[in-house]
């Protein structure tokens, strides 16, 4: 993939540009129309400094500010036909427990066309996301 890129950018768009060169400045003639391949080699070195510096701050997987995980615990279950009761209202706000996984029903969605009846809700006090 690296070698097809690589080729790509250097055939198609002219980018030249080698880190080997040492330089970090382009320069363009005054008078003359933009030059793509000009503003398409500050792209790379941009790119590679973005890179360099990147990786220079920042271990490898390691947690950034700010980038705390968080879990939804918010999930539907579609339902085959004919399982919801008749006022399927009663089952909101009402936490089923099977096999140490506590659900906890939010909204009851009826079936409408090809979309079966639907139960959205939470899991509540469940090891596993804790």
């Amino acid at each position: 993939m690296a070698n097809f890129t690589t080729t790509t950018f250097s055939t198609t768009y002219k980018d030249d540009y080698r880190d080997s060169d040492n330089y970090y400045r382009i320069l363009f003639n005054s008078g003359k129309a933009l030059q793509a391949r000009e503003l398409t080699q500050m792209q790379t070195i941009i790119q590679e400094e973005i890179r360099r510096f990147g990786s220079n701050i920042f271990k490898e997987g390691g947690k950034v500010n700010g980038g705390n995980v968080t879990l939804n615990r918010r999930e539907f279950i579609k339902l085959a036909a004919g399982q919801l009761p008749a006022n399927p209202t009663t089952l909101i706000n009402q936490t089923f427990n099977g096999g140490g996984i506590k659900f906890k029903i939010l909204k009851v969605v009826t079936a409408s066309g090809s979309d079966p009846d639907t139960l959205y809700g939470e899991y509540v006090d469940t090891p596993e996301f804790e």
